[in-house]
This record gives structure tokens, sequence and C-alpha cells, in this order.
């Protein structure tokens, strides 16, 4: 899908050979960080089950926003407030509510494929053996990470994975109480890749050459899409048409769902993993004329009641706001088109449809108005409708309890923006410009905000856009 520039700025090729010469060839490996069965030629059935692990070592705050884990597994260091952040306190471990879920891996190596294919197995095994509705959610990572959950960094998007699965949990645990029904089953898949080689800062910095071909690589082999088709027909096949799968791509991750699925999306068919299937970029470090059959001229963006495929990127964000404009300049990233744009899709203003941002907290330190918690509490939020400031309420969650007397409301304008396309609500695709305020998981720095894909508001949407009404998600039983 993505073009090759030539002509790549000699003085890129003479420092990476400087920097090679002074520093050695310290390299991140590009190897296998949870293998089943130790690599073996076979597994047995106790191995392919131990590779789907029960996480119950998370925690999330009250009203669904803070969340940490208790796991002292794996040692964290770094800036205090980072550890803190990520390591549940003592008062933590008592105040907020403990989740469970259970978690998989699915790795690639640069070549696009499977470091272990058993990797698969165990989640098609997996699947198989539940009873009832599931919600399945995959996460792949970007650049400078991989799966490695013994690296120490708290903001490894491996330890983070499991703050964003205590959302997923908790906004499906509160949609369910809402309409007092048992919640699916969830598996949380985390899909590994090389995305860091190098050691020394320098060479760090100039892999967004290589990293971008490597997302691009794995995304055009196809090993990855026919893995997820095979996961969306067994959890359709298991769970019913009740059961949910939702597919997040971070920053080189949107790329590689981008070089996934482009061709079909841009073809007008925004849900290439089929029925009951969403899939959500974030802050996607990929070319706006990627998207040109969508919102170019052809406008293929389909008619259709549910968005399945949604792009959500912050005006703050340094990475795909100014990096890589100036790497697609040096000719250090590939574009779908020799004459496209420098911008990334969610920074294209042309190629705009949506609005999210500016996130105000009415009544975080004092109990809700009984009317308006009752007003917002009697269905979900209207998020079709023309631009409008809606009213979040978060009552207090205790087990299987929700106090809706003690909530806290979040305020999101939604909707267009002067510039943005005014497509019918009804659209596929989704490409919506935020800003920080959405992101609540931001490490600082010019980057920071680019790393914040644990969102508690952008789980939330996505988890009541999937479900139409309360009522999809089946009585336990059913």
């Amino acid at each position: 899908m993505f073009r090759m520039k030539w002509g790549r700025a000699a003085v890129v090729g003479a420092l990476l050979l400087i920097v090679g010469v002074l520093q050695g060839c310290a390299a991140v490996a590009d190897a296998v960080y949870h293998p089943v069965c130790a690599g073996a030629a076979s597994c047995s059935d106790t191995d392919l089950r131990a590779a789907v692990e029960v996480r119950d070592d998370v925690r999330i705050g009250p009203y669904g926003w803070e969340a940490c884990v208790t796991d002292e597994r794996h040692k964290l260091s770094g800036s205090r407030v980072a550890v803190e952040d990520a390591r549940c306190s003592d008062e933590e471990r008592t105040t907020h509510e403990k989740v469970s879920y259970n978690e998989a891996w699915l790795e690639y190596d640069v070549q696009g494929e499977p470091h272990s294919r058993w990797q698969r197995e165990a989640i098609l095994r997996w699947i198989k053996a539940q009873q009832g509705p599931l919600h399945i959610t995959v996460y792949v990572h970007g650049w400078h990470h991989n799966a490695d959950t013994d690296n120490s960094n708290p903001r490894s998007n491996a330890h983070k994975f499991a703050l964003m699965m205590a959302r997923q949990v908790d906004s499906l645990q509160r949609l369910a109480l809402t309409d007092h029904l048992a919640p699916p089953r969830v598996l949380g898949i985390y899909v590994g890749w090389q995305g860091e080689k190098y050691v020394d800062p320098v060479r760090t910095v100039l892999s967004v050459d290589s990293r971008s071909k490597v997302a691009d690589q794995i995304g055009h082999k196809g090993v990855l899409k026919a893995d997820l088709l095979a996961i969306a027909d067994a959890m359709r096949a298991r769970g019913g048409a009740a059961s949910r799968m939702t597919v997040y791509g971070h920053s080189f991750g949107g790329r590689m769902l981008t070089s996934t699925f482009g061709r079909e999306l841009n073809a007008g068919k925004a849900q290439p993993l089929g029925a009951g299937t969403t899939i959500v970029t974030v802050n996607a470090a990929v070319s706006a004329d990627c998207f040109d059959g969508v919102f170019g001229g052809a406008r293929n963006n389909p008619v259709s009641s549910r968005p399945t495929w949604l792009n959500f990127t912050s005006e703050d964000d340094w990475a795909t706001g100014w990096i890589y404009p100036v790497s697609v300049g040096l000719n250090l990233v590939d574009t779908c088109h020799p004459d496209a744009t420098r911008k990334t899709i969610g920074h294209y203003r042309p190629y705009l449809n949506r609005s999210l941002d500016n996130v105000g907290c009415t009544d975080c330190d004092g109990a809700v108005d009984p009317k308006i918690a009752g007003k917002i509490a009697a269905s979900e939020p209207r998020w079709f409708e023309k631009p409008q400031t809606l009213f979040l309420a978060f009552p207090r969650r205790e087990g299987n309890k929700l106090h809706a007397e003690d909530a806290r409301i979040r305020s999101v304008d939604f909707g267009y923006e002067p510039g943005q396309q005014a497509d019918p609500p009804m659209r596929g695709v989704w490409n919506a410009r935020s800003d920080k305020s959405v992101f609540d998981f931001g490490t600082g720095g010019l980057t920071g905000t680019h790393n914040g894909y644990v969102s508690t508001i952008l789980m939330r949407l996505v988890t009541e856009l999937q479900y139409p009404e309360l009522g999809a998600v089946p009585r336990a039983g059913n």
C-alpha cells in the first residue's frame, strides 16, 4: 500500500554509520517474549491453557478513572511518579475495585511471520472453550515498544496494557449493571513486534525509518490479518452475535492496521473483520493520503448504523503533528502516493469529520444534582446528533452496584468544527480530532500526549458505540 520514496538523505546513512562505529551494535532483539511451551515443536493442552493467563491483579478507581496493578512479579523502576502511577498504593488496594480478565499475546517478527504459531492456537482454544458472549480487545503497539514485560519501564506499553484493560472491563461492567445484565467474558490480546531495534538515543530517533517499514511489512504480509480474522470468526461461532471485538492500533500500530486493511477500507468496507468488530487507531502515524478512497474524491465512506473504524488524534500530539511530517520531508517515512501531503490522517483538516475534546470535570468534588444525574443516566450519550456538549456520568462503583447518588460528571464537546467535513452521522469511518484532555495517560514532554492511549473517555465511547442498546449484552444463561 505504501510507496517507497527514493533518494534518502545521505546524511541519515552517515549518522547511522558514525553512531554504529562509536557505540557498537547494541540492539533490541527481534525475539519472542511470551513463548508457548518454551518454543517446543509440540504443545500439550496444559501448555496451551497456561498461555491464556487470568489477570486478577488489576484495580480501577471507583469512578472508572485511575487504574493500577498489584502484581509484584515485574520490577518497575524510573521516576517515582511513573512507578506510583502504575503500582497500587496501600490505599488504592482498598479503595479501588478489583477487575479480572484473560490475557494472551501474539508476536510477529520483522518479516511479518509469527514468532510462535502456538500463541494463536492457544487463543483459539480458549475461545472455543467458552460459553456465552465474549468481548475481545486487541492492542497493537507502536514505535519504541515491544512485548517485553520484564522491561522495568512502567511506561512500557506492555505494562500499560493492563491499565487499558482495567478501563475496558470497568466500562463493560457499568454498561451491564445499568441494565442489570451479566457482562461478557473478556479477553485482552497484546500484539507485539520489534517496535524498537536500537538502544542508543541517536539511532533510536532515526529508527523512524526502519520501524515504519517493519510496521508496513507486517501489515502487508497478511499473517496478522489472517490471525485476527480467525479470532473474530471463532468469537462469533462460539460467543454468538452479542460478542464484540475491538482492535486498537497506537502510533505505528495504527499504521500497521492501515497497511493490513487499507485496501478494503478505501474500497468502502469499513468493517474488514466482519460483524461485531471495530478497529480503532489512536495517534496513528500514517499519512492522510492512505485514506483518499474514504475521504477523497471517491468518498467511499459507507453508510452505517454505527462506526466500525474510528481514528482519534490529539491536536497536541507533536509526534504525529510535527515529527512525522519532518520525517516524510526527509524521505524517512513512506506515503501511499508520491505527491501526498506530509500530514498524518489525524492532522489533515479536509479529512476530519468529527471533534471530541474539552473534557471538563463538572462535579468532581461533591454529589451530583439528582436532576442532572437522572437525566443523563436514562440512556446512553447520543453520539450521533449535531454538535453538542455531552454530560457523561461516572457513578461510584462498589462491586456489582452503582451508586448514582455519588457520581462524577465529565463534559465532552462532541460534533464538528469549521473546515471539517459535515458528514451525515451514520458513517462507517470516523476521523476525529481530539486534544490532550481526552488522553488521560500521557507521559509529559514533547511526545507525552502521543503515548496517552489509555483513555477512559475513549474506552467508554467505543464500548457504548459497540452495543447499540444495553440489551445487546445478554442475560446470564441466555
